[in-house]
């Protein structure tokens, strides 16, 4: 994306200490640029499909739409979804995009298992999470 004039980068969740909620991420960027902004946060069906388990999903679904990206395997029962998280139906945006069978979950999991992520990031961003050591014990 750092070539892409529509996106920018935020150090929202780098700048700050402690546990990083995606709706806490979402609340200060919506502080920040105001409540005139469309904000959409950016994640695969995968996660969409755990939503439930995410802190305050409610609040999250007000504070932005979801762009989902369809992942090979993963579907979800957006009628199930709507019946329990009343409202998200009219807030995510299914995009369609090559269908990649990488995830950040995945990505993760594979760094703190000291299996390679190379060709599943850009280059600049594996040489990142090693640096900073991201998704391992010393994160914590």
């Amino acid at each position: 994306i750092a070539s892409n004039p529509y996106f920018t980068v935020s150090r929202v969740d780098i700048d700050r200490f402690g546990p990083c909620y995606t709706v806490d991420t979402i609340e200060l960027l919506r502080d920040e640029w105001g409540p005139d902004v469309e904000l959409y946060f950016i994640m695969g069906s995968d996660s969409l499909a755990d939503i439930l388990t995410w802190h305050k999903p409610e609040r999250l679904i007000r504070l932005c739409r979801l762009a989902v990206m369809e992942r090979p395997g993963y579907g979800v029962d957006m009628e199930e979804l709507e019946r329990l998280l009343p409202g998200i139906t009219s807030r995510v945006h299914f995009v369609n995009s090559p269908q990649l069978d990488i995830s950040s979950t995945d990505i993760q999991r594979r760094v703190r298992e000291g299996l390679p992520i190379k060709y599943q990031v850009p280059e600049a961003v594996e040489d990142y999470i090693y640096k900073h050591e991201l998704y391992t014990e010393r994160e914590v």
